[in-house]
């Protein structure tokens, strides 16, 4: 039970401590330098939607390959399915 009290006590003063905020005109007043150069407003940065390409390696050669390489997958794909199939039909009517 005493500890609780010390507690609620300690609690108590440090609220009772607390600092007021100072206004905003105060704290830019006394700013040293540097903290003067952080209230400067920013300019956003950003990359050209070309430049972004180049960075990300979508250009336009490699759209074409990349759309080439898909074209030959799903030939690829119809190829094996028909030869599976020819396959399976010569081995059941061989059989």
């Amino acid at each position: 039970m005493e500890i609780a009290g010390i507690k609620l006590s300690f609690e108590t003063q440090r609220i009772r401590r607390a600092s007021v905020s100072a206004p905003v005109s105060d704290i830019l007043l006394n700013a040293s330098k540097t903290e003067s150069l952080s209230f400067q407003p920013t300019i956003k940065v950003d990359i050209s939607p070309l430049k972004q390409l180049q960075l990300t390696g979508l250009t336009i050669p490699n759209k074409v390959t990349v759309k080439d390489f898909q074209k030959s997958q799903v030939v690829m794909l119809f190829l094996t399915s028909f030869m599976g199939l020819l396959i399976g039909l010569a081995i059941s009517f061989l059989l």
